[in-house]
């Protein structure tokens, strides 16, 4: 059976609709990606003045250099400390042999 003009016709407008249908679908899936853009784009900009992966892994090396001299800071004060006490040993033990008077006060 051949097609007649009709349905020709029919085919054609259905097509036709079908396309503005399409058309339209595309053109609200285009507004909502813009929508969402411009959300991305205020979400961005709100971002700006926070820190980045990067600034806080850099502040924790700088973090760990000060822990790290203070470590050794304290390890040098224990040490110095027990200079001073054999320093003082000593003093207490050779100040009677060489004649001079010491006394420990504080």
């Amino acid at each position: 059976m051949a097609a007649t003009k009709e349905d020709i016709n029919g085919l054609t407008e259905l097509i036709l609709g079908m396309q503005t249908t399409l058309q339209e679908q595309f053109e609200s899936i285009d507004q909502r990606f813009e929508a969402i853009d411009r959300r991305f784009e205020v979400f961005e900009s709100s971002m700006g003045g926070m820190a980045t992966k990067e600034d806080i892994d850099r502040i924790h090396v700088v973090l760990d250099g000060i822990a790290s001299r203070l470590e050794i800071d304290d390890h040098e004060r224990v040490a110095a400390s027990a200079q001073v006490e054999r320093h003082e040993g000593w003093i207490e033990k050779a100040a009677p042999v060489v004649g001079v008077p010491y006394s420990v006060t504080g």
